[in-house]
């Protein structure tokens, strides 16, 4: 579960930029929400006090990430492209054994999505 700002905003996004579907979106009393894509899920929340809990939660999170394994990223490179996503770095091989690009959400979220060059 990711702590943003607005749960909804967050879900558009995950939705317009990345190719997730929405699966559901609460914005009264803890904002929370829910998108998922080839069996991954990812859930967002938010709460009253969020400000004053978070005020420096754009240093965070750009420092925590999440890692998708995935069967071709470089055909999601192509697709989250053409839906207007912008990239920390394009497909890559990297000397840990994968190939992966990184991209920020719409919080300063690193993810990294990665295919296992062994396979």
């Amino acid at each position: 579960m990711l702590i943003v700002k607005d749960v909804k905003k967050t879900a558009e996004f995950y939705r317009d930029r990345l190719g997730f579907k929405i699966e559901f979106v609460v914005e009264e009393g803890t904002p929370f929400a829910s998108v998922w894509r080839d069996g991954y899920k990812v859930f967002f929340e938010s709460y009253p006090d969020y400000n004053e809990d978070y005020e420096d939660f754009e240093k965070v999170a750009v420092k925590c990430g999440v890692y998708f394994m995935v069967d071709d990223v470089d055909l999601l490179y192509e697709e989250f492209r053409d839906r207007g996503a912008e990239f920390v770095w394009t497909p890559q091989n990297q000397e840990y054994g994968n190939r992966d690009m990184k991209l920020l959400d719409n919080n300063g979220y690193q993810l990294l999505f990665a295919t296992d060059l062994e396979e």
